[in-house]
């Protein structure tokens, strides 16, 4: 059994009940690796690389594209798994965190994830990718927020990554608050089953939204008999 403590304010109800989600932060990777929009009441990070996919010509931003590209070392002929990506620190990672006096509601986390090749796609590889946070760490499967598996198939057309929706949306909602002046680091891991460096891992539009308010007066918490901002919320996993 895994106890994971999350950090939450008893008073969110009250607060957030006309709070509407919007666009907290969002990595379009256009002209680099920063933000390329945040809200003003937070600060975003930029993406930072684990040691498995860093290096030259391992991972960074497409000038083509205008994506993030990675080749995994977390690559294998048959089945492969989170453990190895983690084992390999296969991932790269973004982290925001809330202004002083402000405080952050998270909704979901979305991204376009698929994949490349050098040459002609060969069918039944699989392209992995897995969605952690600091919320729950990055140890092993239990920690997993969400994930996303892409199956190729042969053609010669070796552009096969998604524009203009998300492929994959995780819900952040039983992981919802940054508190003023913390934050939260989310990774996606990285594991395929190619074991060839031409087939590329593909990123695009990596989006957190929700909301982002003030922190209420300690005054307003009195009157509403909730003794302040508390932490609390602990999660069970069996």
């Amino acid at each position: 059994m895994k106890i994971k403590t999350q950090y939450i304010a008893s008073l969110i109800a009250v607060s957030l009940s006309s709070a509407h989600a919007a666009v907290i932060a969002q990595y379009d990777f256009n002209t680099d690796l920063d933000a390329s929009t945040a809200d003003a009441n937070i600060t975003a990070g930029a993406v930072t690389i684990g040691a498995g996919i860093s290096g030259s010509g391992k991972s960074g931003r497409s000038g083509i594209s205008n994506s993030f590209y990675a080749r995994a070392s977390a690559t294998s002929t048959t089945s492969i798994g989170v453990g190895t990506s983690i084992a390999a620190d296969d991932y790269f990672s973004v982290t925001i965190g809330a202004d002083s006096g402000y405080y952050i509601d998270l909704e979901s986390i979305t991204l376009d994830y698929g994949y490349t090749r050098n040459g002609i796609l060969l069918g039944d590889r699989d392209f992995k990718a897995y969605v952690f946070s600091s919320f729950t760490g990055f140890v092993d499967a239990d920690d997993i927020l969400g994930s996303e598996v892409m199956t190729t198939t042969v053609t010669n057309n070796s552009v096969q990554y998604p524009g203009g929706s998300p492929s994959l949306t995780v819900d952040l909602s039983a992981y919802s608050y940054v508190w003023s002046e913390s934050e939260i680091e989310f990774r996606i891991y990285l594991a395929d089953t190619t074991s060839n460096s031409e087939y590329i891992h593909r990123v695009d539009n990596v989006t957190l939204n929700g909301t982002v308010a003030v922190v209420p007066e300690p005054s307003s918490t009195a009157l509403l008999g909730l003794g302040g901002l508390s932490l609390m919320l602990r999660r069970k996993r069996s």
